[in-house]
This record gives structure tokens, C-alpha cells and sequence, in this order.
């Protein structure tokens, strides 16, 4: 008899093209990674595009800007809004960035008590916008409220909350003034308009409180110091404020405002102080622009551009790029 042999796979040889399939899968996983944050990164810059476009159009109409403060507030007749039920400057761009129905929801609610502005089911306050939402960043603002990866710029000044007014912040946005693109003294191609967050940054899906005496202590609060900063950041927090970047419709910092006071991606939570309500309605606070981008974040320029600010900027030129009206020549960023 004629012996027969089947050629077959031994054990060593299965195990190397294993081997080989795991180091093809290992090569390849970072490329597939770069591939997705490249288009992450490119949706992130079409959204900052948009709203800035959305900026430009509303100033075209109205002639201004809009303050980041908008609703009746009381006592008024049929009404009775507090202050801190008022909306965001975002609301106002709406039918600029299609979304005009919903709009016409915020318009109907001023002849609305307040109570049911705000957290009630159907509010439109509740509506997740797909423009203000970056793909990298992972959805983690409280449960019920829509999130958002984008603030408008109040400027490099501590001043948040209720002093984010057209005398202490000096950005294109704040929540009393309407600044006019004239205002915008450096120019246009200088001044931030609009960066990113990132929703429940910290522990307990806030940001802490800092003592007053380390804000009190900053000498200029336009152009706070790296040793400033050091020190508001070390600084034990005593309490946790738990709105931050839970949604684009209201107007307090860390919801739809940031300041440039710090850097990038600032190696500490942002920190303010205060009491609930306005998100520090006390006054001060370091609200940097974070994303989940590698090493720095994309902003929109007033001139409407889009640029990519690394994490590793100067501190003084990128508090520049926030403030408006400094008269300070910018350089390369």
C-alpha cells in the first residue's frame, strides 16, 4: 500500500501567522485612531466655523453682538424671571445655524412664568444640538440636561458670572454689553470668539469653589500671573458646583462662556468662586478653554477663521487672543 500524507498547519507555524495577524492589528490600530481624530478634529472645526458664520450673520442684522444674557427678567407682569433663568448668547444665533423653530420655542416662553423655562420636559432648553457638539468629547453632562463642547470667549479676565458685564470683561461676548465689531480694537483675526469645553470635567461633574483670598490676591485681574494661577489652582476647593458645560442655553461661565485667564487644557479643573446659581455669580474664575483633542484645542476666531491653539502656547499671548481691546500686537500663535 501506498502510504498518503496530508500537508497541514503545525501548531509553531499557526502560532507565528497569529503572531504576525496581532502585529499587523497593532500597526494598524494607531493609524485607524489618527484617521478618526482627524475627522473628529475637522467636524469640531466645521461646528466652530458655523457659530462664528452664526455671529457674523446676527451682526450683520442687528449691528452688534449679542450680550450672553437673554429673556425678560422681574418682576415683570406675566413673567416673574429671576436673572439667572436667562439664556445664552447661543439662543440668539439659533435661526442663524438652522434652527429657527426651535428659536421661535424661546421667543414663546417670555410671556412664560419661569418655572417652566428651564427644567421642565419639553423645554427647549433640553434640546441636544448637533452643532454644538464635538465628536471626541464624550457625553457626560448631567443626566436630562443636552451638554456642549462650546463657549463664546469673555476674555482673558477672571471677572465671570454676574461681573461679566461690558466694564470687567473684556472678550467679544459677556452678559451685559453688545459689542459692535468696531469695538474690537486688536482686530478681528486677534480676538477669540468661541473654544471648546468639555462636560463634567472634574469629580462630581463640576468645578470647585477656591478660597477668595486667591483671587483676591491677583494684582491685575485682566492679566493674571503664572504664579497667580499656580496658586488658585493648588488652592483646596470647599465646595463643588455641578452644572458645568450641561448645556448650550444658559449663561453662566462654564456653561456657554470661558475665559483665556489660563492656558489650554490648564493642568488644573477650572476653579471659581461664589455661590450656585450663575456658575460663580461671585464674581472670579479660571475658565480655559479643554478638549479631548492631543495637545490643544480649536478655537474660531471674530474674523471667523479656524484655528488650532496648542496646549504649550505663552500664557500672555494667549490671554491677548482672549482680550479684545488690549492694543497688544499678538505675533505667531
Amino acid at each position: 500500500m501506498r502510504n498518503t500524507q496530508r500537508s497541514a498547519f503545525t501548531l509553531i507555524v499557526l502560532l507565528v501567522v497569529i503572531a504576525i495577524i496581532a502585529i499587523l492589528i497593532g500597526l494598524l490600530l494607531p493609524a485607524v485612531q489618527k484617521v478618526r481624530e482627524a475627522a473628529a478634529r475637522m467636524q469640531c472645526s466645521n461646528n466652530l466655523k458655523q457659530l462664528a458664520i452664526a455671529m457674523h450673520t446676527y451682526h450683520d442684522a442687528y449691528q452688534h453682538f449679542p450680550k450672553n444674557r437673554w429673556g425678560p427678567y422681574g418682576p415683570t407682569p406675566g413673567t416673574d424671571w429671576e436673572g439667572w433663568y436667562c439664556f445664552s448668547a447661543t439662543v440668539q444665533i439659533l435661526p442663524y445655524v438652522e434652527q429657527g423653530n426651535l428659536f421661535q420655542q424661546f421667543e414663546n416662553l417670555k410671556t412664560a412664568t419661569r418655572t417652566s423655562t428651564w427644567n421642565n420636559t419639553g423645554s427647549p432648553a433640553l434640546q441636544r444640538l448637533s452643532v454644538m457638539l464635538c465628536p471626541s468629547s464624550p457625553r457626560t453632562s448631567a443626566a436630562g440636561y443636552p451638554g456642549t463642547n462650546y463657549a463664546w470667549c469673555s476674555g482673558s479676565s477672571i471677572h465671570t458670572g454676574g461681573n461679566a458685564n461690558a466694564t470687567n470683561a473684556n472678550g467679544v461676548i459677556n452678559n451685559y454689553g453688545e459689542r459692535r465689531m468696531t469695538d474690537l480694537t486688536d482686530g478681528t483675526s486677534n480676538t477669540i470668539m468661541v473654544s471648546e469645553v468639555v462636560p463634567g470635567y472634574d469629580t462630581a461633574n463640576g468645578v470647585p469653589y477656591k478660597s477668595d483670598a486667591v483671587f483676591n490676591a491677583v494684582v491685575n485681574k485682566a492679566f493674571p500671573t503664572q504664579a497667580e494661577l499656580d496658586a488658585i489652582g493648588a488652592d483646596t476647593a470647599t465646595r463643588v458646583l455641578t452644572n458645568n458645560a450641561n448645556t448650550w442655553a444658559w449663561y453662566g461661565h462654564t456653561t456657554s462662556l470661558l475665559n483665556t485667564a489660563a492656558t489650554p487644557n490648564w493642568r488644573y479643573v477650572a476653579a471659581g468662586q461664589g455661590t450656585p446659581g450663575w456658575a460663580h455669580d461671585g464674581g472670579l474664575g479660571v475658565i480655559p478653554p479643554r478638549s479631548k483633542h492631543t495637545g490643544g484645542v480649536n478655537v474660531a476666531l471674530a474674523d471667523g477663521s479656524v484655528r488650532f491653539i496648542a496646549d504649550t502656547i505663552d500664557l500672555l499671548t494667549f490671554q491677548r487672543l482672549g482680550h479684545a481691546t488690549d492694543g497688544q500686537v499678538v505675533g505667531s500663535f
